[in-house]
């Protein structure tokens, strides 16, 4: 009789189609949701704090997270009036605040630094421009760019670049954005250069338009067009690639999901499917890099604001990998296989996050997908696909159960994916014929 047998299966693959974005869940950040926070990170940690729940109350909290521990810790609240849309930044050891709309609708010109080893906030010299909220920062070496922003109102956007220096404690006005009036933009630095595009232009569009900041020649020259515009975005850069998804599209008046990747060698851009279904609504949220780490946290999905926090997995299918698929367990005589438990948001009435189950894995005969409320996923479909990208099967998405024949397939790695009826990927999941 076999007892504790374990077999452990790896496979290597590559595919350039199937890149990812995986997400693990951490630690969500206590008291409140919200969104259009203060955030940063120090030494290995996360800073953030203030924003604006669902309800519309502006908040001054402030907290630690340690991804050591997966803890959270309270620290001095930001001074004054919470803020709502303030321009962050970290350069060294500390963090900067600035600007951002207060309790009072104020918009105000005030900048603070923070600083993690004595837990206190300090006055800066505040921005010189004209006031605004919604404006967007990046960094590169020790200097920070703020683009753009919102004064007030529709006849307040804004267009232009300022400098700030933390060793002099000096603003200094840039060659404006090219682009136009615009607030909500998508910013991020890749080695000496930064990018600036997308956002809203004040007439509710959401333009996928992007232009290359030179801060030696204070010069700015057009880049290859991100193929959907969004504004309010999350955004990142990996291994010298820029992440950009998530946000709001005013093209089809929704918040939407999924992710872009962004080469500057090529300067192109390719879309990423989606596996990580408990982030995919929602906007205003933040990512924050610590080393080839990424966290996004929080954010805004229309009718609620979420607390979580996650974890990006540096693993992507976009290279090739040893990846340890599955463990199969032979106890007595008895197999042990995997279930696959997705929690996704619908798009009907009342449908919050609903679990979903794929099993088992790995299979040799049929693969079942099951679902408590199919009703909240009308007109979507569920797809097998190869490591090639080849669509196996496809089937409509219309009851609890639904059973998928994948007798005759040949022992691989393969994806099921659920698309939703606008053809967006609502995840992707890997499993094995054996």
């Amino acid at each position: 009789m076999l007892r504790g047998f374990v077999l452990a299966i790896t496979v290597l693959f590559s595919s350039q189609i199937f890149a990812q974005l995986e997400w693990e869940g951490r630690s969500s950040m206590p008291d409140k949701g919200r969104y259009a926070i203060i955030s940063f990170a120090i030494n290995g940690k996360i800073y953030c704090g203030s924003g604006t729940t669902g309800s519309g109350a502006y908040l001054n909290d402030f907290w630690e997270y340690n991804p050591n521990t997966d803890v959270w810790t309270k620290k001095a609240d930001f001074p004054g009036e919470g803020r709502y849309a303030p321009a962050s930044f970290s350069i060294g050891s500390k963090g900067y605040v600035c600007m951002g709309r207060t309790n009072s609708s104020e918009i105000s010109a005030k900048c603070y630094s923070y600083n993690p080893i004595t837990d206190s906030w300090s006055s800066i010299a505040s921005f010189p421009g004209s006031v605004r909220y919604a404006a967007e920062s990046f960094v590169i070496g020790n200097i920070a760019y703020i683009a753009c922003g919102n004064g007030g109102g529709p006849s307040s956007y804004k267009n232009d670049l300022w400098s700030f220096n933390p060793s002099t404690n000096k603003w200094n006005q840039l060659a404006d954005f090219p682009g136009g009036n615009r607030d909500n933009v998508t910013v991020f630095s890749i080695g000496d250069f930064g990018y600036v595009g997308g956002g809203n232009d004040g007439a509710y569009n959401t333009p996928g338009n992007f232009w290359r900041y030179n801060p030696t020649s204070n010069s700015w020259s057009t880049i290859a067009n991100m193929p959907e515009g969004r504004t309010v975005t999350t955004q990142f850069v990996l291994n010298n690639k820029a992440y950009v998804g998530l946000g709001y599209s005013y093209r089809y008046l929704q918040i939407v999901s999924g992710f872009y990747e962004y080469n500057p060698s090529t300067d192109s851009w390719s879309k990423l499917i989606n596996t990580s279904p408990n982030i995919t609504i929602r906007s205003d949220a933040e990512a924050v890099s610590i080393g080839d780490s990424i966290y996004l946290m929080v954010g805004w999905y229309g009718s609620g604001v979420h607390t979580s926090l996650h974890q990006l997995k540096t693993t992507l299918d976009n290279n090739t990998v040893k990846d340890t698929i599955y463990t199969y367990i032979d106890t007595c005589y008895n197999n042990v296989d995997d279930t696959l438990n997705i929690y996704t948001r619908g798009w009907g009435s009342g449908c919050g996050d609903i679990l979903m189950q794929i099993y088992p894995n790995p299979t040799a005969t049929y693969l079942k997908f099951y679902s408590s409320m199919p009703q909240c996923f009308e007109g979507a479909k569920l797809e097998i696909v190869d490591q090639l990208g080849q669509i196996l099967q496809t089937h409509p998405y219309d009851s609890s159960v639904l059973e998928m024949d994948i007798r005759g397939y040949a022992r691989a790695l393969y994806f099921v994916r659920l698309v939703a009826p606008n053809g967006e990927v609502v995840f992707a999941k890997k499993f094995v014929i054996h």
